[in-house]
């Protein structure tokens, strides 16, 4: 009974740290080893022509030489949720044109893992409607037990309020010893 309890609890300590790191190394792996796999495909020239997606963008440098041939780039750029790969780049005049290949894999990993995050930490999305009741996360066991505590009424306490001014300090105090008429000056 013994080494049950302790396989139980070694069992549930497992997916305690699987929940707080282990997953992300999971989804790092499985992100890491498609990648690879990808790049290996791309590098061989083994992808469909008509898939390539281009990107052109100004790129002003001076005194840089136009080609005409694309050459193999490597990147990654993610456009509205949906991540592409790079696959070849040129210059031409002042811009640079990428051709990028849809990454549907990566995408749907970087989905699974957000969506496993929200799931192992019970977050909820705004698009969800299902409106539940909120429970308290932490009942109070002593409040049966202790009296309320009136709250203070600042309203009944008079404020005293005394401003100055700050050139006051560098004003120097002169105390004539004869009060008369100033000199005259000819």
């Amino acid at each position: 009974m013994l080494i049950l309890k302790k396989i139980v609890a070694i069992l549930f300590v497992s997916v305690l740290c699987f929940n707080w790191l282990g997953y992300r190394y999971v989804f790092d792996y499985l992100e890491k080893k498609h990648n690879q796999q990808l790049e290996a495909r791309l590098d061989k020239d083994n992808y469909n022509e008509n898939e390539l997606i281009s990107i052109k963008t100004a790129f002003p440098i001076p005194y840089f030489v136009n080609s005409n041939k694309f050459e193999r780039w490597n990147g990654e750029i993610e456009i509205n949720g949906v991540l592409y790969k790079y696959v070849k780049r040129r210059f031409y005049n002042d811009s640079i044109e990428l051709l990028c290949i849809p990454n549907p894999t990566a995408t749907a990993i970087k989905t699974a893992r957000h969506d496993f995050f929200r799931f192992a930490n019970d977050l909820q999305t705004n698009n969800q409607h299902n409106k539940q009741e909120s429970l308290p996360i932490f009942k109070n066991l002593l409040s049966e037990f202790c009296q309320p505590v009136p709250d203070w009424d600042f309203s009944r306490m008079e404020t005293k309020r005394q401003y100055w001014n700050r050139y006051l300090f560098f004003i120097p105090e002169v105390h004539p010893e004869s009060k008369g008429q100033p000199p005259e000056f000819v």
